[in-house]
């Protein structure tokens, strides 16, 4: 069990621009699996598996970071920039391939801008559930966000449409 302290992972500020170089590796990695996933296995399980990872990869960057080490704190940064990167990479194209095609551009444009002011307020927010309430309160937010994309894909996988092996004139039709 794991006791979430407000431990400090020390880094050097030369060393910081490597820790995003490395997650963002992560990051490239999770998008290429999740291509593979969503024609591979379906939409509905690789949107719920990506969307639930994504959420669980946000408290092991707690437990890691709770441990002050900076290694830790670097492979659990790293398989959290490659889930998070899995989830919003298999709702892009899943998720504009299910709106109508009359209304697939405004779907897609309205679903990022309300995703842009979301990350706007969720950065202010965050910063002050972490220096108000400890470090890990703001990776729980984080988790629980994760886990309302994983509700709706669950919601999604049993009364959605999966569009796997589908052509946009079948769905269309559905």
């Amino acid at each position: 069990m794991f006791v979430f302290t407000d431990s400090r992972v020390h880094v050097s500020a030369t060393a910081v621009p490597y820790f995003y170089v490395i997650a963002n590796v992560g990051g490239l990695v999770g998008g290429l699996v999740v291509s593979w996933a969503l024609d591979g296995v379906g939409r509905r399980p690789t949107v719920l598996a990506a969307y639930s990872a994504a959420a669980v990869s946000m408290l092991v960057v707690a437990a890691a970071a709770a441990t002050g080490s900076a290694g830790l704190t670097l492979a659990a940064f790293t398989l959290a920039v490659l889930c998070a990167t899995a989830a919003w990479v298999s709702a892009y194209p899943t998720f504009s391939e299910l709106f109508p095609t009359h209304l697939r551009a405004t779907g897609v444009g309205a679903s990022v801008a309300v995703g842009r002011i979301g990350a706007i307020l969720g950065a202010v927010g965050l910063a002050q559930s972490a220096s108000s309430f400890g470090l890990w309160s703001g990776f729980a937010v984080l988790a629980g966000l994760w886990l309302i994309g994983a509700c709706a894909a669950a919601v999604w996988w049993l009364r959605g449409i999966e569009a796997h092996g589908m052509s946009l004139e079948a769905l269309a039709e559905a």
